[in-house]
């Protein structure tokens, strides 16, 4: 997984690279000279970077459409957005707001077991 050819999004496509690695990447665009701007470093378009920087399960939207060949329009982006917000608005009516933040704290772990790359269940 350390192919470093192209853009991250093109990383990931080609299984070169994983979702979870996005933080270290812009981290190391952050430390580095910057030659580049990031959202070409991810291969991503500026309305593309805002929605993934404000929503980072955006980025899983973004690659299903890029895997199957479909633009992303701003619409649908927006879309994106709206409902993530409408998500967060209706767990935290329904959860007290302690319990919504340890949630969130875990939905990684649960994104990676739903993919199958964390470990087997135990019984």
């Amino acid at each position: 997984m350390n192919d470093r050819r192209g853009s991250f999004v093109d990383r990931v496509l080609d299984g070169h690279a994983l979702l979870e690695d996005l933080e270290a990447e812009v981290a190391t665009w952050a430390g580095g000279a910057r030659r580049r701007p990031l959202h070409e470093v991810l291969g991503l378009d500026a309305r593309e970077l805002d929605l993934v920087a404000s929503t980072p399960d955006a980025l899983r939207y973004v690659l299903h459409a890029r895997r199957f060949g479909r633009a992303t329009t701003p619409e649908e982006l927006a879309s994106q957005r709206r409902v993530r917000e409408l998500a967060t608005r209706i767990a935290s009516e329904v959860f007290d707001p302690f319990e919504l933040a340890e949630l969130e704290a875990w939905m990684p772990h649960v994104d990676r077991r739903a993919s199958g790359d964390g470990e087997p269940a135990h019984a």
